[in-house]
Parts: structure tokens; C-alpha cells; sequence
């Protein structure tokens, strides 16, 4: 159905609106007086869907900013459950079904954005932006979409002391709170906000029958030492604009090259299997025998060794600093091991003066080495790994061949913190783990190679919310 509602204030018409869904309905905004000392009304508001409609009396704005007003069921053996949200703040009042009530107090804002929720999916959303002023109340765009739930998050910057820029924020998803079959299937449907502004997002995993999900949401600015408001909500449908992995892993902002590592594929050999999530497409051929799927976050993939490594399109190279990080499990801790197991490298294994770079394992120690074709110098950061998974990230600095390596987000002391002053590629190619006798034995996730120097802030921020107990992300 398809039909039109006039705006009006103080009696002019502003404008027509379509609302598809609607029936019939009126817009009146009504004002006493020239300020909040008084009100606004929205009378005669009605919503049809296939199984009757919704009619919202006298919706008012009071001169406490508190909305109240009164529901009628029509066509309804009872008033299906009825949300009214002010988008502005992100609360939620809720239909009193006894007596077709709501009330829902409010702070005093320039901007309030109103959004009418029926829970019946055949009842369309509406959106009001009402901008208050000491002389007006006006109505300006009206969006419509078929939008059920939404959750606020506080994202808890307690732990850094510095702002933080287009950071990648991992949000995990589970049963305790969102229903999985009310959203659309591979989580289209799913938006996330701040301050009313929608934030680009990339669905990493999405388990609808195991009620799991994981989501990375690019989040423009990070208050360090602060906590900030945001909002998800979901829907059975339309997908968002605004998920995009390429967009949140941004090469602009220094993503040369992520892996989450999560794909699955029968047997071995399937080209580009192992996506890079930015828009440089090194994307990662299966080499992996072992078909076990283990990882902090999301799936991860196990190495058995052996023949067990991935094979990158084309040479990740990055030319000046960059950052280096991965998750990372041991089977076991061999401290009589004669090789080490690589993590990440663009290396030139066939001479004792390599090219390229490689992050590694040895026993208990690890490993970063920069090599321009002259006998090579490793930075090691030594009695650093135990049982379990671990957060590892390597920042290089060319010119000085300056070494910094983090540990569970801490930098830690390194034996020889500056290696080679630049490095030399040449036809080094890149691989994670690797076809040699120095392939990984266990389990690998969220490998990431960043053409920028990361901070301490950046990164321990990066390990205190991707690791499983994170309170980074706290969901109200």
C-alpha cells in the first residue's frame, strides 16, 4: 500500500510524504507559543499493514521534553508490541499493551530524531528529525524502513591515553543478546551507529543456527581514556550500504593487507580461498591439508606443518615503517626445535643473505627479520611464548632499522632492537606459514600487515578487544 501525509506547522503545509506501507495518515505539528514552554502534537498518525493498523493520538513533545501519548489498535484482536525510539538519545519506550500508553522522558536537544517501531513486520518504520528551536518545530526527512530492534554498546577506551582514527573495532555477536532469526541471512540487516551517523562494517563470521557472529565496525574517532555510545540495529532484510570489508580495513588508512583466515573449503588447492579483506586483493590460495578451523577470533586456521601453508597473490612488500601482527598458537613448544615456524613473510629462503621480511617462532622465542640481501640480522624478543594464544605485533622503521615488538598488547625488551636499515624484496614471495621445513604447527587468526607505524595505544587496544574475555565492547 502507498499513500501520502501532509506536514504542517502552525498550519502551513511544508511538504507530502510517501510512506510505503502506509495506508493513510496525517502529519499536524501544532505549536502553543514560540519556545519549549509549551508543545508540539502529532495527531492523527496511522500505520496499515495486512493485519489491520496502528493509530498514534496526540504524540506529544512536552515542555519537559518528555514524549507522551496514546496507541490505538485497529483491525487487532490486541495491540501488537510497539516501540517508540528517540534516535537521538537511542532509548526505547514501550507500548503499555493494557492501556495503550506510552511515555518516555527526554533531555532537551536542538535535534530530535523520533522513530515509531511496530514489532508486526507488515507495519513500516517511520523517522522524524524535529529540530527545536525558540520559535519552531519542523518535521524534515522522513525515512522509511523495516527496521525491528536495536541494542546500545559502550565502547570502554579506558585503557589508551590517546585518540585513535578509522579503528577497526571487533564486535562478537551471540545469543545472550540478539536473536539470530530476526536477522536477514549473512547478517544483511545489520547497522551500526554513532552519533546518528552510520559506521562501515564487515560481517566476519555469521553462524545463524550457532547464534555466532563477529563483526569488525570501523569507528572514525576513539576517545582514549573515555567511553562512547553506540548503537546496532538489526532487520530481516536490506542490506547495508555500509558493509563493506574494504571500507573498514582501508588502504588509505594504512591496511596494505588483513586475513581473518575463517574460510572453509573441502580438500585442498582452491585459489584465492583466504580473502584479504582490503581492496589490494592479496588474496591467499588453500595449501592447507589440516581441515581443522581454530581461531580467537571467528575460525582462524590450523598448520600442520609439513605441506601446510597459504601462498599469497602477489608480493605484500611495504616499502617504508609498517606494522606487522597476528594471533598465534603453538601445538607445542619445542625448545629443541631446529627450524623455526613462520608466521607471516615475503623472505628469500635460497641463500644466507635472504631478502624480504619474516615474523617467526623459534622455541620459546620470537623472531623478526629484515634482510637486504646481506647476511642477516634478526631482532628477537627472547622466553616470550606460552601455552595458548598470543597477541604478537612487530613495528618496523626503516632509515634507523629501528624494532619495536608487543606481546599481549605490552611492548616488551628485545636482544638487538634494530636490524637492517632497509630491505630488499627482489622475488621474494609472500606466504603465511611457509612450503619449507619452517611451516607453522598450530593455529593461526587475524594476520594483518599495515603500511604505517602502529602506536602502543593502537595496539594494545587492538589486543584488548579482540581477545575472547574483552571488555572493550559492552553491550546494554
Amino acid at each position: 500500500m502507498r499513500g501520502n501525509g501532509n506536514i504542517l506547522v502552525n498550519r502551513h503545509t511544508l511538504g507530502s510524504i510517501l510512506h510505503p506501507g502506509f495506508d493513510r495518515g496525517n502529519i499536524c505539528i501544532g505549536i502553543g507559543a514560540t519556545d519549549l514552554q509549551t508543545y508540539s502534537t502529532v495527531r492523527s498518525f496511522v500505520l496499515a499493514g495486512d493485519g489491520g493498523s496502528v493509530a498514534f493520538n496526540d504524540l506529544t513533545l512536552d515542555s519537559g521534553a518528555q514524549v507522551r501519548g496514546h496507541i490505538q489498535a485497529l483491525g487487532y484482536a490486541r495491540l501488537p508490541k510497539t516501540f517508540v525510539q528517540v534516535r537521538g538519545l537511542e532509548r526505547l519506550a514501550v507500548v503499555d499493551s493494557s492501556s495503550d500508553s506510552l511515555f518516555l522522558p527526554l533531555v532537551p536537544r536542538e535535534m530530535l530524531d523520533i522513530r515509531i517501531v511496530p514489532s508486526d513486520g507488515n507495519l513500516p518504520i517511520t523517522e522524524h528529525s524535529l529540530h527545536v528551536s525558540a520559535a519552531r518545530v519542523e518535521i524534515g526527512t522522513l525515512v522509511s524502513e523495516p527496521l525491528h530492534r536495536a541494542r546500545r554498546m559502550t565502547l570502554n577506551a579506558a585503557s589508551i591515553t590517546s585518540d585513535l582514527y578509522d579503528f577497526p573495532l571487533c564486535v562478537r555477536l551471540d545469543a545472550s543478546w540478539l536473536d539470530f532469526s530476526l536477522v536477514g541471512p549473512g547478517g544483511d540487516g545489520l547497522r551500526f551507529y554513532r552519533n546518528n551517523t552510520e559506521l562501515q562494517h564487515e560481517i566476519e563470521l555469521w553462524d545463524s543456527a550457532g547464534s555466532q557472529g563477529v563483526v569488525w565496525v570501523r569507528v572514525d574517532t576513539v576517545k582514549g581514556g573515555s567511553q562512547q555510545e553506540l548503537v546496532m540495529t538489526w532487520q530481516t532484510s536490506v542490506r547495508s550500504a555500509f558493509a563493506s570489508s574494504t571500507h573498514v580495513f582501508d588502504t588509505s588508512q594504512g591496511f596494505m593487507a588483513v586475513w581473518h583466515l575463517g574460510e572453509e573449503s573441502p580438500g585442498m588447492g582452491a585459489v584465492g580461498l583466504f580473502r584479504d579483506a582490503t581492496a589490494n586483493g592479496y588474496n591467499g590460495t588453500d595449501s592447507v591439508l589440516s581441515a581443522a578451523k581454530e581461531g580467537i577470533i571467528g575460525k582462524g586456521q590450523h598448520f600442520g606443518g609439513g605441506i601446510d601453508y597459504i601462498p599469497i597473490a602477489g608480493q605484500v612488500a611495504p616499502s617504508g615503517t609498517f606494522t606487522l601482527s597476528a594471533w598465534f598458537k603453538l601445538d607445542t613448544i619445542d625448545q629443541n626445535a631446529s627450524n623455526p615456524a613462520n608466521i607471516i613473510s615475503t623472505y628469500d629462503w635460497n641463500n644466507d643473505n635472504p631478502n624480504g621480511f619474516v615474523i617467526h617462532v623459534f622455541r620459546s622465542d620470537l623472531d623478526f627479520i629484515a634482510g637486504d640481501g646481506t647476511p642477516r640480522v634478526s631482532a628477537a624478543a627472547w622466553n616470550r611464548v606460552t601455552p595458548g594464544w598470543i597477541h604478537y605485533a612487530v613495528v618496523y622503521q626503516p632509515g634507523t632499522g629501528t624494532v619495536k615488538m608487543y606481546v599481549n598488547g605490552v611492548a616488551v625488551p628485545l636482544n638487538n632492537p634494530a636490524v637492517k636499515n632497509s630491505i630488499v624484496y627482489a622475488s621474494a614471495q609472500t606466504y603465511i606459514s611457509s612450503p619449507t621445513s619452517q611451516s607453522f604447527r598450530g593455529a593461526l587468526d587475524e594476520i594483518r600487515v599495515e603500511s604505517t607505524v602502529r602506536s602502543d595505544d593502537w595496539v594494545r587496544l587492538s589486543y584488548e578487544n579482540q581477545r575472547p574475555d574483552q571488555r572493550v565492547v559492552v553491550v546494554r
